[in-house]
């Protein structure tokens, strides 16, 4: 995983310079049978933060932007 905070610090910058909002760096789990990823629950509660941290900007970005 040498490259990976590399990239994912370009990227994140390019979206900084674009005014692009990241909600975080993404989500990642494993499973080889259906429904193991269940049992992973690092990946469930990064995924739980995930959804909470993208109903939180669209909140931030409606407040700030009314149609």
């Amino acid at each position: 995983m040498s490259g990976a905070e590399g990239a994912i610090t370009a990227i994140k910058a390019f979206f900084t310079k674009h005014e692009m909002l990241v909600a975080n760096r993404g989500v990642s789990g494993t499973a080889f049978e259906q429904k193991q990823i269940l049992e992973n629950t690092l990946a469930l509660d990064a995924a739980k933060r995930l959804g909470t941290r993208i109903i939180d900007l669209h909140s931030l970005i409606t407040k700030s932007n009314p149609s």
